[in-house]
């Protein structure tokens, strides 16, 4: 007579909730950690294709190749003194080498004073420069303004200055004005650091009422 085994039992509804529950603890202590370093490795990959997306943007955006060229500066300050120990300094908002030759600065919204023994003084400003530090000379264009310590006030397109020999020259339109009155040119020499101002060319010289013809200077 055939012998029948007895059906298998089925675990409790809650002993398999258990059973489940720890197979699923166990297999997540291994994805976890594969998943979390692949997260890591992802991150750390997309993390230098943005810095380096960054750099070249920025690169592009502020490197010019008159940067590589040349040096610059902010703000540059030069000072020296005249053949006869006379000081003066010019000033700027900027200030770059030209390429290849270290001796010339390109100037941006440059200025100059000059003064004399006896303190008077004359100062120049314009929109460009170009200063040689070797020879001392300093040329400006674009609305170039000149002061006097008289009160006089002169404007020219372009000048050059000569500061070793405290002089300056324009072949520019010249318009100014002063205590003593209006005056205009065709051209403009100055002389002793601002001591003596010449018109050259076709000129008018406009006196106010009143004031004595010593006072020009």
């Amino acid at each position: 007579m055939a012998r029948l085994n007895p059906p298998a039992r089925s675990l409790p509804r809650g002993r398999r909730h258990v059973r489940d529950y720890s197979r699923f603890v166990t297999a997540m202590k291994f994805a976890l950690p594969i998943l979390a370093a692949g997260l890591i490795a992802l991150l750390a990959v997309w993390s230098q294709i943005r810095i380096e997306d960054g750099r070249f943007r920025i690169g592009m955006a502020s490197i010019a190749p008159i940067d590589i060229d040349r040096l610059s500066m902010v703000n540059p300050r030069f000072q020296g003194i005249d053949d006869q120990n006379r000081p003066y300094t010019v000033t700027a908002a900027e200030a770059s080498q030209v390429k290849g030759n270290d001796d010339l600065i390109d100037l941006v919204r440059p200025q100059a004073d000059m003064t004399m023994a006896n303190g008077s003084w004359i100062a120049v400003s314009a929109d460009n420069g170009r200063f040689q530090r070797s020879t001392k000379h300093l040329d400006l264009s674009g609305k170039v303004s000149l002061f006097q310590d008289k009160g006089y006030e002169l404007h020219v397109q372009s000048i050059s200055v000569d500061f070793g020999l405290g002089k300056a020259v324009s072949d520019t339109s010249v318009t100014g004005q002063g205590p003593a009155g209006e005056l205009a040119g065709e051209g403009l020499r100055v002389a002793d650091k601002g001591a003596v101002i010449e018109l050259t060319g076709k000129s008018r010289v406009l006196l106010y009422q009143g004031i004595p013809q010593e006072k020009l200077p």
